[in-house]
């Protein structure tokens, strides 16, 4: 997979890695697949973009950056019920302005398929016939559009784009249902949040003086319904603590008191603001640097954020060897008990993921 993306830059893109795909290890592999998979999704639009960046000092980069940023984003929405807030709920109400919300679901639907596509593909063909299937499910329209405004997003151009937005051609549809199911007046400055739910509307969440917005509470236990996913299974936060709950089990199977799982979390905090005040290895320092001085300030979170992650679970391996801990499935196991834990980094993009992964499994997220 990796030569075939490699000869694929050199067909289109004048050589090199020009996605730069392998800054973080010399294969294409995680969410490699998405980014590369999502270029070849653009097709000639992407060709249209570079051409338009004739001139640039690095107009690699830029479309390198350009692609993802995209993914970043998108990847939101394989929630599958996702939550977007601050520049990504501006550029979701943008999209449903323009695209309206039948097209918009129907492209996070598509989305949510070339990511189940891209984890099985094998081969530069199989992830190239993924994104062949989302880029005639996106249409060129469209791709144009997305293309647009994440290049806004890049520029600082969203409020401009956003004074622009009533003119759009979804926009009357979408501020019809925004008006419907809340009485709010549709605009970026306002959102705090959007929300998609798995019947295909959408819940835009607007801010208002001292209050923000909140996700749907369940009275059960004080419960929070964090995310609702597709399958039917869910992320609560209950007492303080986010568990996954499976489609057959209730808030009434949530483990409570949970000592070893408040231990771990503790752990988990503190081995996080250790690892700030050590910093990454001298390999991982080095990566995170060329990523810096390369102008890829994502990149270099991404790597901190995996270095972080790497030396908090070998903390809690040692400082937990009661618990019996594995590479599949969920991370640790108390025999005592049989209460299940994941540890994982709270971005949203990641706790999404991993509720979407095991979605059968009860378990409690770790996070950091």
């Amino acid at each position: 997979m990796t030569r075939e993306y490699l000869r694929w830059c050199e067909r289109t893109q004048g050589g090199g890695d020009c996605l730069h795909l392998l800054m973080d290890g010399p294969t294409v592999r995680g969410e490699d697949r998405y980014a590369l998979a999502l270029a070849l999704s653009l097709g000639a639009v992407l060709d249209e973009t570079k051409h338009a960046l004739r001139g640039m000092v690095e107009p690699s980069a830029v479309l390198s950056m350009l692609v993802w940023t995209a993914t970043v984003y998108l990847l939101l929405w394989a929630l599958p019920e996702p939550m977007s807030k601050g520049v990504a709920a501006a550029l979701t109400v943008t999209l449903l302005a323009w695209l309206g919300v039948d097209t918009l679901w129907s492209l996070m639907q598509g989305w949510v398929r070339l990511v189940e596509d891209a984890n099985r593909a094998v081969s530069f063909e199989q992830l190239s016939t993924a994104g062949e299937h989302f880029g005639r499910v996106m249409g060129e329209n469209t791709a144009r559009v997305l293309v647009m405004l994440v290049t806004a997003v890049l520029g600082g151009a969203v409020k401009p784009l956003a004074q622009k937005m009533p003119k759009l051609p979804g926009y009357t549809q979408a501020a019809v249902q925004a008006e419907a199911q809340g009485g709010i007046r549709l605009a970026v400055a306002e959102v705090e949040a959007v929300a998609a739910s798995s019947e295909g509307t959408f819940a835009v969440m607007m801010k208002s003086p001292g209050s923000q917005a909140s996700a749907a509470t369940t009275e059960a236990r004080a419960a929070t319904t964090v995310i609702r996913h597709q399958g039917g299974n869910r992320q609560v936060v209950i007492e303080g603590q986010r568990w996954h709950v499976p489609a057959n089990k209730s808030l009434k199977d949530v483990p409570t008191p949970d000592l070893v799982g408040d231990e771990l979390q503790a752990a988990a905090v503190r081995a996080a603001q250790r690892w700030t005040s050590r910093g990454p290895d001298a390999d991982e320092l080095a990566a995170i640097e060329r990523a810096l001085a390369q102008g890829k300030q994502w990149l270099a979170r991404l790597l901190e954020r995996q270095s972080r992650g790497r030396f908090v679970e070998r903390e809690l391996r040692r400082q937990f060897p009661q618990l019996q801990w594995s590479r599949t499935g969920v991370d640790a196991v108390d025999p005592s008990t049989g209460y299940r834990y994941e540890v994982l980094s709270g971005t949203d993009s990641n706790l999404a993921l991993h509720g979407q992964r095991m979605m059968g499994t009860l378990f409690r997220m770790i996070t950091f």
